[in-house]
């Protein structure tokens, strides 16, 4: 069994860094040339830079025994297990419709223009926060809230703005997202030890999300009426048809596995929680079935269970190989590295470091103490 710092390569500890430049170069070429938005392309890339990093390793078991590690660290496999369940949970409030009960409600309050903007904004950064998935939720709202919206008078490129917004915004501050439980893994409190849990990151980031939205939502008020209701048959039929009342009942199960997973801190309790009353709400409110939950359709498994584990897959396979090449640099002694030059750097030794680091208690590692 080799040992976490016993990784060398051909040209020095630069070339630690190969699998990174690698992976970077995959990002953009998918994003920024074919403007390609797709997680397999990226975990595809990530296995390709693994792959290319082993060829400038001085040992090949060495460095796949780096790579095995950290992808086994508790760290990476507790990620896995977690988007597998937020999966789940993004999963149910798609299949019950949750912005058709918004679109209800819209409607029988009369918002138009303006107010239907800023009521949009408020809706999709609840779903959101619901479904935990920015891209997913634009997909789920833009067909309902976008045409009742000009029908309403809203200002198109404003409610456009106010559902990607909003759809951010959730993704964001939502305790199961995705881009909250990976990053908050590469965190830690100033004044505690260890990595920072996901209701803390939560709470840290609220303040200042809440604060711009609050500003936005202004924006949207004031700006979001420049359009021209219709008030024909064709367009009340519209609404109509994306309306559902019923689908606002589960609002209930989503308050609740916030409210545990604040409370708590723990998300998997969170979860749990939001999928069991989930799925009663739903069966009772007639918004599931128990085939939609999960079944068999031609031979293929159906079921919003299994349509939530398969959405994270990609995501997941991205993980395994960002933590693989994770395993790499630190196997490598690349990240105790640039400790130590951040440490002992220039803006380290600054009067409002030192004045950080005293009030937080803390001292540097032996490695960076000076000799």
């Amino acid at each position: 069994m080799t040992t976490d710092k016993d990784l060398h390569f051909r040209g020095g500890r630069a070339l630690a860094f190969v699998p990174v430049v690698v992976f970077l170069g995959f990002c953009v070429v998918f994003f920024v040339v074919f403007k390609a938005f797709d997680m397999t392309a990226l975990a595809t890339g990530g296995v390709v830079a693994l792959l290319v990093g082993a060829l400038v390793a001085k040992s090949y078991g060495s460095y796949w025994s780096a790579v095995t590690r950290g992808i086994g660290s508790p760290t990476a496999v507790t990620i896995v297990m977690i988007l597998f369940c937020v999966g789940m949970m993004s999963a149910l409030i798609k299949a019950t419709n949750v912005s058709g009960g918004f679109v209800w409600l819209a409607d029988l309050l009369g918002v138009h223009g303006g107010t239907f903007t800023l009521f949009t904004f408020v809706a999709v950064c609840i779903i959101s926060m619901s479904t935990a998935s920015s891209i997913g939720t634009m997909f789920t709202a833009f067909p309902i809230f976008y045409p009742a919206g000009v029908l309403l008078g809203a200002q198109p490129a404003l409610l456009a703005a106010a559902i990607i917004s909003g759809a951010i915004f959730g993704d964001n501050v939502a305790p199961i997202s995705d881009t909250t439980v990976i990053s908050s893994s590469t965190q830690t409190f100033r004044r505690k030890a260890g990595t920072a849990d996901i209701a803390g990151v939560v709470r840290n980031r609220a303040r200042f999300a809440f604060t711009t939205a609050g500003f936005a939502a202004i924006g949207f008020f004031l700006l979001g009426a420049s359009g021209h209701a219709t008030s024909s048959a064709h367009s009340q039929q519209l609404l109509e048809h994306a309306s559902n009342p019923r689908a606002l009942v589960m609002l209930i199960p989503v308050a609740l596995m916030l409210t545990v997973a604040l409370l708590t801190r723990d998300i998997f309790k969170a979860v749990t929680v939001g999928l069991g009353t989930g799925i009663i709400t739903g069966l009772a409110s007639g918004l599931l079935t128990v085939s939609g939950i999960i079944g068999v359709t031609d031979g293929a498994p159906t079921g919003f269970l299994v349509q939530g584990v398969s959405n994270m897959l990609s995501v997941i396979a991205l993980v395994v190989a960002v933590f693989g090449i994770m395993g790499v640099l630190t196997a490598a002694g690349v990240l105790d590295w640039l400790v130590s030059a951040l440490t002992n750097g220039r803006l380290s030794r600054t009067p409002a470091a030192r004045s950080s680091r005293s009030a937080s208690g803390s001292r540097p590692p032996p490695c960076c103490s000076a000799a």
